[in-house]
């Protein structure tokens, strides 16, 4: 007969259809059904709405995509600003607390203003060592610098070029168990403490022709 075109053993477009769904429900509702059979299931559900959708409903669909990604990202970027704020606060505080306590640890990074230049360096001092952080000029790589440590003093700059800072440690370390590493546009030096009784007051005494730090 003339609906023999959509006709599928005897079942028309509409029963075909609800035979499909009924078949996937009963297949994502199987207890014994694996995660990759599960996740094709899904994946076919999602196919057969998107086949059901009007243009109007997918335009809309669409617009409230848009919405709620724009959300997201306006809440991200302000939990990234709050973050921030709260990071240089407490920077700030440990700033604080280190001039006022010479010998203070475990109060996490502290920065260090050279001349005019804010946050020239980070420190953060440990039992066992001290740890120093700058941040380098982008796209610095680690063959570029010019890292020299003794057991008392503190050179780094770029090859080439006046060094960016130089100072006198208040402590001695063990030079030769320096490690230093560049990640992430930051370059981390690991200075072992060579006398861990020592009362090490802050962490160095810059050198005074240092009056900016400039790379």
């Amino acid at each position: 007969h003339n609906r023999c075109a959509i006709c599928v053993m005897g079942l028309d477009l509409e029963e075909l259809e609800k035979c499909s769904k009924d078949m996937m429900k009963l297949m994502k509702e199987s207890p014994g059904m694996d995660r990759e059979t599960r996740r094709r299931v899904a994946i076919a559900e999602e196919q057969s709405k998107e086949m059901e959708m009007t243009k109007a409903e997918r335009t809309e669909r669409a617009a409230k995509q848009e919405a709620h990604a724009q959300k997201l990202s306006q809440q991200r970027a302000e939990t990234a600003q709050r973050d921030n704020e709260a990071e240089e606060a407490r920077r700030e505080q440990a700033k604080a607390t280190a001039l006022r306590q010479k010998d203070v640890m475990g109060i996490g990074l502290v920065p260090v203003d050279v001349g005019d230049t804010k946050s020239a360096f980070l420190y953060e001092k440990k039992v066992n060592e001290i740890d120093l952080y700058f941040t380098l000029p982008s796209g610095t790589r680690g063959k570029e610098l010019d890292v020299r440590i003794t057991n008392r003093t503190v050179s780094v700059g770029l090859k080439g070029r006046p060094p960016y800072l130089v100072g006198q440690l208040n402590g001695l370390v063990h030079a030769d168990d320096t490690v230093w590493t560049v990640a992430d546009g930051e370059l981390k030096i690991e200075l072992v403490r060579a006398d861990r009784n020592f009362s090490w007051p802050g962490c160095m005494t810059i050198d005074e022709t240092c009056q900016r730090c400039e790379w």
